[in-house]
């Protein structure tokens, strides 16, 4: 009898779904299924048709939709009438992550027990490594004040490094090309000044003003060339920060080349003028070019000075209200390189003139 009836209720099943849509038919057999895999206490033809009510009911209880989404036995015997042969529901076990984040959280927020004194409470806190406030960090975990010195500490120091980076990139590259440039326009307009005077300017005549005939600030005046740095340049007038952009500027009021003075120059401590200054040393050679004139200078010595000794650059240099006697040269620099606290000076004296021809460029 058992039998009959469940072949009957299969057939009645299968005419059920025949009269359906095709995927209504699809939805009603995937329905069972997962009624069945939810319900597996549930045996036979009989018992596919009570797991489908049930899972019907689970339904419209939990708002599932769809029966597919329900998981295998995980919700049995919520749905309303349960049975005594429903499975307890599986528990999920938590996530190791999940275990070390509660545990780093509740070692951050736990308070020093009461009563044990302050060493206890000094130890407890010390052991944290955090002081006693404390904030939350993106991760849910709380970071003391130490961290977040350290994080800001570090960043300070990675910005002032990379602008530290951006002037050393300055300094070494973009200065020297501005020099270079301006330097090759000076020694154009020089020498077409050379064209209309080949003497140059000034005259080497013992006694003439030092001031006489001098061309306007930022103005080209003479050719130095130092040998033992293999670099020449185009002597501006004027030391002003814009005339030493330029090039190496010549003191105002001091001496010409050839003169009876101090011919007093002044470059910046950069790469390409004056940046190894310091590698000079007594019984180089100097050449000053005016027009077709050479004058040949002998560095005598060298020395370090404050900004303040402005009697390096007198007629006589470091005996200031001395009359002058023999022309002498002085090339002043800033003291260490990157820095401007000193000055580097060096000091030649005269040692021979002599004359090339017109259109001749020494160096």
């Amino acid at each position: 009898m058992g039998g009959v009836s469940a072949a009957v209720a299969g057939f009645a099943g299968a005419g059920w779904l025949a009269g359906l849509p095709p995927a209504a038919r699809r939805r009603g057999t995937g329905d069972r299924l997962a009624a069945r895999r939810a319900f597996p206490q549930h045996h036979g033809a009989t018992g596919v048709g009570a797991a489908f009510r049930r899972a019907q009911r689970h339904r419209q209880a939990f708002g599932v939709r769809g029966l597919q989404h329900l998981p295998a036995a995980a919700h049995a015997g919520r749905g309303g009438g349960g049975d005594r042969h429903d499975r307890p529901p599986r528990p999920v076990p938590p996530r190791p992550e999940a275990a070390e984040h509660r545990a780093a959280l509740a070692l951050a927020t736990k308070a020093p027990a009461r009563g044990g004194g302050r060493a206890a409470r000094a130890a407890h806190w010390g052991n944290q490594g955090t002081g006693s406030r404390v904030s939350t960090g993106h991760n849910g975990l709380r970071l003391g004040w130490k961290p977040r010195l350290y994080g800001a500490a570090g960043s300070t120091f990675v910005t002032l490094g990379f602008v530290v980076l951006l002037f050393v990139a300055y300094q070494l590259f973009v200065v020297p090309a501005r020099t270079d440039g301006a330097q090759h326009s000076l020694e154009q307009e020089l020498t077409r000044q050379w064209e209309g005077d080949p003497s140059g300017l000034p005259a080497p005549v013992v006694g003439t003003a030092p001031d006489a005939g001098a061309p306007p600030n930022g103005k080209p005046l003479v050719r130095l060339f130092i040998p033992r740095l293999g670099l020449h340049w185009v002597v501006v007038e004027g030391v002003t920060l814009a005339d030493l952009r330029r090039g190496p500027g010549h003191y105002p009021g001091t001496a010409y080349p050839g003169q009876d003075g101090n011919f007093a120059v002044a470059g910046h401590r950069a790469p390409r003028v004056f940046w190894d200054l310091d590698q000079v040393s007594p019984g180089d050679a100097v050449f000053v070019q005016s027009g077709t004139t050479v004058y040949t200078y002998t560095v005598t010595g060298t020395e370090i000075v404050s900004p303040r000794e402005v009697g390096v650059i007198a007629p006589v240099p470091d005996h200031p209200g001395a009359e002058a006697t023999r022309p002498v040269l002085t090339l002043t620099t800033c003291n260490p390189k990157w820095a401007s606290y000193q000055r580097l000076i060096v000091h030649a004296e005269l040692s021979g003139v002599r004359t090339v021809p017109a259109g001749s460029l020494i160096g």
